[in-house]
């Protein structure tokens, strides 16, 4: 058998090779109109199909795969080929968008090439035409560009050459009758369904108005129009990490609708629906419109239409989304309020609830501001009012101005009282605790100013002091700062000055701590303005008990928002952190959600944290759903892998049924060689229940963790390669992750954080940051990291602004529901008698789901698949469902 394969596959791949020509030159030959081109994908479907049954005839299976494989680097370059041709033999533009979409519609659908059902689902479709603009439709997993017209340019990538599209482009065609077209939707009820209406503005200026949407009617009832939202697709464009290199633009923010709805010419203007069938919806079709206003005129309502299947989705969430944490620093910066303000607790519970509805399970008791109020400051007299008295162990947080508002120059000032002559580091506006921004001592009776430098230490010359009285009496503080020059000043007198050449910060974000370290003293009006102050101006600033000089920022302790005392709550810390873990485990119980990791000190005896958190949580019965990190992230070898083995030990001693997690990552800090890791990996079996890996080191070590699984482990997959924003079919990819899960088995996944918009340079490592102009959102890429790993959300004002990848993994994990339902409903009907067409049928579409050849490797080099065959399988299943549950 052998040496046939070696005779046949290469006279094959032979026959394909001098084949391609004729292919090639048929498809120029051929008029490119639409028609045309879908009589060529038949032709070629029809011989392809032609070619595979012949080969199924043989016994030689392999070359049969390797008819497979040259087949589809034939059809690759066959689809790029039919697509630039149609675009210059019509004159038509190009608009950037998604291009498997054009190649879908125009050849069909992969997994079924005879049937167009891929399309009819969802069609892209050209809905009107006028000289001024073209309305179209799309699927929620097609990627919009704002600009377009830009032919795509190729790029070779591999030894086989094969082509890539550096932009995501689809043909905007105008051959269909303007309202040939619906939009057409099949969801279950408790599920989510997109889809996008496009305007693109040809040669004039658009002005997009509010959106009608009418309630979808029909014999089984009614959805109203409440649970449809619109949203504006926008922009986020990157710098790499050289801050010059621009990436993007992307399409990913979901703007509220009235966003940039002023269209130039040849832009388009896409605009996302998502409609909710609420639990109970009685199955059938409902029918509605979507009225769009361009230009102060109503257009002609575009119909849509939405098939109820005959079954809803779970309350409950079997996919674990674990460690999507919140970034607390992120919201406080970003919105310029401090941890303990309402407006953060309000802020904070918003982006939880929305993650909620997205069916994201948060990564640990709460992020929401655990404030341990026995650690706050009491009120005092203050200078001109009332201050505030640290004692030591106590602290605050607040929200001080953001370091690049301070480029140009700013003055911090305040008034400050204590009898010590060591204070230590009490005032600190740093991010995260990185030697970054400035901040205040007070030592051997010298009050001391220091300018971060980043992650170096603080350097002599980066230094000024000056002498504090330590009189027990009120003194004014201040600094200021402006490139090149910085002084200190102590009641009104300039005290030192030194000449830096430094900026500010070059790690971005911020707050501002005071802590009294060692000793007790006061503090009131602080206070920044956006300009370095003449000395004269500081003298004015300090005799006045309301700031003169357009404040940045400023903190009058005397305002009802600061009654500490009032807000201090009766019970001891330990008894706060109990309280607080019940309620939110009752928040996720509510919703359906996993509690994930139980964020209790793990510095705790293990008999105290039974006592105080496992046990409530176990008379719960929310135990199982919960479980803990091991202390040391990504530990494979040395002393902090063998702390948490010892770690592991005792937790399983006490509460047996509460998981332990370990991230191992991407493994990259063990040995290079995969004996060696599969050692990092057998040190932890007994000790870890849920393992945490990157895609591809399940991959490689497999019959490993497949081993674990079948012992009763779980593996939870990170879904980072799946998130990163400049891989033109990410939104595909990142649903069908949820698809790879079900094919192993699997039902965790891990993602590091939700939305975090700035982070510190850090080993070497460039800062992230982010930020807002008025053409969309934009981020500092932090290498190695994508440029949105880590973050799924963005800030909007009042909450969290969705992105186009959240709404792809919600419809991902919404799909594993469905997979669910239907294991769950063929499993049942495998216990019943008679069906056997059925069940054969079922167990068919079950063997095809399992045999997805999709794999880690695919995720960020080319398209897993498009996103009508994950429409299609969806449909299949759903259909499905529906004949296995009638068989009850």
């Amino acid at each position: 058998m052998n040496k046939r394969f070696r005779l046949v596959s290469p006279a094959l791949f032979l026959l394909l090779c001098f084949s391609t020509p004729w292919f090639i030159a048929e498809a120029r030959d051929l008029s490119a109109t639409r028609e045309s081109l879908l009589q060529l994908r038949q032709k070629l479907v029809s011989e392809y199909n032609d070619a595979v049954t012949e080969r199924e005839q043989a016994s030689n299976r392999k070359t049969l795969a390797a008819l497979r494989r040259a087949s589809r680097r034939l059809e690759r370059v066959k689809r790029e080929l039919n697509a630039l041709d149609y675009a210059k033999a019509n004159d038509i533009a190009y608009t950037e968008v998604d291009w498997m979409r054009f190649h879908t519609e125009l050849e069909g659908a992969d997994a079924d090439p005879e049937n167009t059902s891929a399309t009819h689902l969802l069609p892209e479709s050209v809905l009107r035409t006028t000289d001024e603009y073209v309305i179209w439709t799309v699927d929620g997993l097609t990627r919009v560009q704002n600009r377009g017209f830009q032919p795509p340019t190729r790029m070779w990538a591999g030894d086989d050459l094969r082509p890539r599209l550096a932009r995501e482009t689809v043909l905007v065609s105008e051959v269909r009758e303007a309202g040939a077209e619906a939009v057409r939707l099949h969801a279950a009820a408790n599920e989510f369904e997109s889809f996008q209406i496009v305007v693109t503005s040809r040669n004039g200026h658009l002005e997009i108005g509010e959106t009608t949407i009418s309630d979808l009617t029909g014999a089984s009832g009614r959805i109203s129009s409440d649970e449809v939202s619109v949203n504006v697709v926008g922009m986020l464009r990157g710098l790499a990490a050289d801050s010059h290199t621009q990436i993007g633009p992307f399409p990913d923010v979901l703007y509220p609708e009235g966003h940039h709805s002023h269209v130039v010419p040849n832009t388009n203007h896409a605009l996302f629906f998502t409609i909710y069938v609420p639990c109970g919806t009685q199955a059938g079709d409902y029918e509605g419109t979507v009225t769009l206003n361009v230009n102060g005129e109503s257009l002609e309502p575009i119909p849509v239409h939405l098939h109820v299947w005959n079954f809803g989705l779970p309350r409950e969430t079997h996919v674990a989304t674990q460690l999507f944490a919140i970034d607390i620093t992120s919201i406080c910066y970003w919105y310029g309020v401090a941890p303990w303000e309402e407006r953060a607790r309000e802020l904070i519970e918003r982006y939880l609830e929305n993650m909620a509805e997205h069916r994201f399970s948060p990564a640990s008791t709460p992020p929401l501001p655990r404030i341990r109020w026995e650690e706050f400051p009491d009120r005092t007299e203050g200078r001109f009012d009332q201050g505030i008295h640290f004692q030591p162990g106590r602290k605050l947080t607040l929200a001080g101005p953001k370091f690049e508002e301070m480029t140009e120059g700013v003055t911090l000032s305040c008034w400050l009282r204590t009898e010590t002559a060591d204070l230590g580091r009490w005032f600190r506006h740093q991010w995260q605790g990185r030697p970054s921004g400035y901040w205040l001592s007070l030592n051997n009776g010298k009050l001391v100013a220091t300018i971060g430098l980043g992650m170096r230490a603080p350097e002599p010359e980066a230094q000024l002091s000056a002498d504090y009285p330590r009189d027990g009496n009120w003194h004014h503080v201040a600094l200021t700062y402006q490139p090149g020059t910085a002084s200190l000043f102590v009641d009104g007198k300039q005290m030192a000055t030194k000449t830096l050449d430094l900026p500010m910060s070059p790690s971005y974000g911020g707050l501002v701590h005071l802590q009294a370290e060692a000793a007790a003293f006061d503090v009131d009006e602080v206070r920044w303005a956006p300009m370095a102050l003449a000395p004269d101006q500081v003298a004015d600033e300090m005799l006045s008990p309301q700031a003169k000089h357009s404040t940045l920022k400023a903190y009058n302790f005397a305002e009802s928002t600061y009654d500490f005392a009032a807000r201090r709550q009766p019970g001891s810390p330990e008894e706060l952190d109990r309280d607080y873990l019940l309620q939110w485990a009752d928040w996720c119980r509510k919703r359906g959600l996993w509690l994930n990791h139980i964020g209790v000190p793990r510095n705790e005896s293990m008999e105290k944290l039974n006592r105080l958190y496992f046990q409530p949580l176990r008379e719960r019965g929310l135990l199982s759903r919960a479980y803990m990190r091991l202390p040391h992230d990504e530990a494979s070898y040395g002393p902090g892998a063998e702390k948490n083995r010892q770690w592991s030990s005792k937790l399983h001693a006490v509460a047996p049924e509460l998981f332990r997690h370990q991230t191992l990552g991407g493994m990259g800090g063990t040995r290079s060689t995969s004996t060696e890791r599969v050692k990092a990996l057998e040190q932890y079996v007994g000790l870890v229940d849920i393992w945490s890996m990157r895609a591809h080191i399940f991959e490689r070590h497999k019959d490993f963790f497949q081993k674990r699984v079948a012992d009763g482990d779980n593996l939870s997959i990170y879904i980072h390669d799946a998130n990163w924003i400049d891989v033109p079919t990410i939104l595909p990819a990142g649903r069908n992750y949820f698809w790879y899960l079900f094919r192993y088995d699997l039902h965790m996944v891990t993602l590091w954080n939700v939305n975090l918009w700035f982070q510190p340079e850090k080993n070497s490592r460039p800062q992230r940051r982010s930020w807002e102009t008025e053409e969309g959102f934009w981020t500092l890429k932090r290498n190695p990291s994508g440029i949105t790993c880590g973050m799924l959300f963005y800030p909007g004002e009042n909450g969290p602004l969705n992105s186009l990848r959240t709404e792809a993994w919600r419809d991902g994990i919404e799909d594993y529901e469905y997979l669910v339902l239907f294991r769950d409903a063929l499993t049942a009907a495998k216990e019943r008698d008679g069906h056997d067409n059925v069940l054969h049928e079922a167990e068919q579409l079950m063997r095809e789901i399992k045999q997805w050849k999709v794999t880690s490797r695919t995720w960020r080099s080319r398209p897993t698949t498009d996103s009508s065959r994950i429409q299609t399988m969806r449909h299949r299943v759903a259909k499905m469902i529906e004949t296995l549950i009638s068989l009850n």
